[in-house]
């Protein structure tokens, strides 16, 4: 069983995160890599080794959170990357949800990067993901 340590000073609060899927991955570049399931299959595979070794965390995509937590409840907390506001473009992400649906999907924390930091106006495009976010 995996557990955060600090020498000497034992349990901590480091949360010890397991990577799923990358959200840049859809069932055609799958194979390519040597997966021969499905991106949802290898989730839960993924998932379940995560789980046996003790690990709580996982970094999962938007689109196979329902799934994750369907399996799993809440065993996991889960880390979000291929969060698009309804406004950003995809780019190399090819399994993306908004930042509202992810979080009406159970998402406990989103990755939003490239929606700002590529944007001419960070400070206006947080405002806006934020503004995004009130709206249900």
């Amino acid at each position: 069983m995996c557990k955060a340590a600090v020498v000497g000073r034992g349990i901590s609060k480091v949360l010890l995160l397991g990577v799923t899927v990358l959200t840049s991955l859809d069932d055609t570049a799958l194979p390519e890599i040597g997966f021969r399931g499905s991106v949802e299959d290898e989730v839960l595979l993924l998932a379940e080794l995560a789980k046996n070794a003790g690990i709580t965390g996982l970094v999962v995509s938007p689109q196979e959170l329902p799934i994750l937590r369907e399996r799993f409840g809440s065993l996991f907390t889960t880390v979000i990357p291929g969060i698009r506001p309804s406004w950003a473009k995809p780019g190399d992400q090819r399994r993306i949800l908004t930042p509202r649906q992810a979080v009406d999907a159970g998402a406990d924390y989103l990755v939003i990067g490239r929606p700002i930091t590529a944007s001419t106006d960070p400070r206006t495009a947080v405002l806006r993901i934020i503004d995004e976010l009130e709206q249900r």
